[in-house]
């Protein structure tokens, strides 16, 4: 079984008052480029199952033209039979229960299952057992939902969370509704625990992997590759990192203006900043700090 992990793709995010040549935020428009990156190469390499781990979107209530640029994209994945499980995050599941959720609407695109409903949900694919926990209303939903999955002999068991991690290592963000688990709620007996929330591609455990973002959110982000893993579930289990090719973002360190005048400041900002967008052959998202 081949299954494609992906998260934190935060469609809707825009940042830095960019104007791209359509006349909408540069940063958006960056962020949707990657999650379409994604989706070319799930149709050209048709996987059995795509897992999104979290934070499809960036807010509770995105904008007409995040939800539709998603419509379209998700359709390209029912169109090639492709399917996707999609639990929510943080950024997407409202405080209270009666706000309601933007997932609601892909309940009727064939193929594509959300999961948002702050419980526990699983699903057979083939050989293997999908077990989903969305972000939950509470730290008390999050624990009943860890303590009902139900294990399957006869299948692979792969979990999908959309949380922080505390043991020895900490992977969190600090995020607003953030939620972390210990990390022996992290069993051993999964063949594979696709994670979502913590931006950064890495292993937490021997079989607990977060995909990280598709795109750079933040400055603590900067020189990370982005992209998603492609693994492989056949007795044993093979992973592979897809990077996607996003803008560089880079922390340019500081700038001593002390003796500069403010004319002085804006040359050297400048100069700098084409000198590093030349060394990498592509525009930069970047962060100057001037003392």
């Amino acid at each position: 079984m081949r299954i494609l992990h992906v998260a934190d793709t935060h469609l809707g995010y825009s940042a830095y008052h960019k104007v791209a040549s359509n006349g909408l935020n540069q940063r958006e428009m960056d962020v949707y480029d990657a999650f379409e990156q994604f989706i070319d190469y799930a149709i050209e390499t048709k996987p059995d199952l795509i897992l999104h781990c979290g934070d499809l979107f960036d807010t509770v209530r995105p904008t007409n033209r995040a939800i539709t640029f998603v419509i379209q994209q998700l359709l390209r994945l029912s169109e090639e039979e492709i399917p996707i499980i999609i639990i929510s995050g943080n950024h997407e599941t409202p405080k209270l229960r009666e706000t309601g959720s933007v997932f609601r609407i892909f309940e009727h695109i064939k193929g594509v299952y959300p999961v948002y409903k702050g419980k526990y949900e699983k699903m057979e694919f083939g050989d293997a057992i999908i077990h989903s926990i969305p972000h939950c209303h509470t730290g008390e939903d999050l624990k009943k939902a860890l303590e009902s999955v139900e294990m399957s002999e006869r299948h692979h068991n792969i979990e999908m969370l959309h949380v922080g991690i505390m043991g020895i290592k900490e992977f969190r963000t600090g995020d607003f509704n953030e939620q972390v688990i210990p990390n022996g709620y992290l069993k051993p007996d999964f063949s594979y625990i696709a994670l979502g929330h913590y931006h950064k591609s890495i292993e937490v455990s021997k079989n607990a992997y977060y995909a990280g973002s598709t795109e750079h959110f933040s400055f603590k982000e900067a020189g990370e590759e982005k992209g998603f893993f492609e693994v492989e579930i056949n007795g044993g289990v093979k992973k592979k990192f897809i990077p996607l090719k996003v803008r560089p973002m880079i922390d340019m360190g500081v700038i001593d203006c002390s003796s500069l005048s403010s004319e002085e400041i804006t040359k050297k900002t400048v100069s700098y900043t084409h000198l590093r967008a030349h060394e990498t052959r592509h525009d930069l998202v970047c962060r100057l700090l001037l003392e």
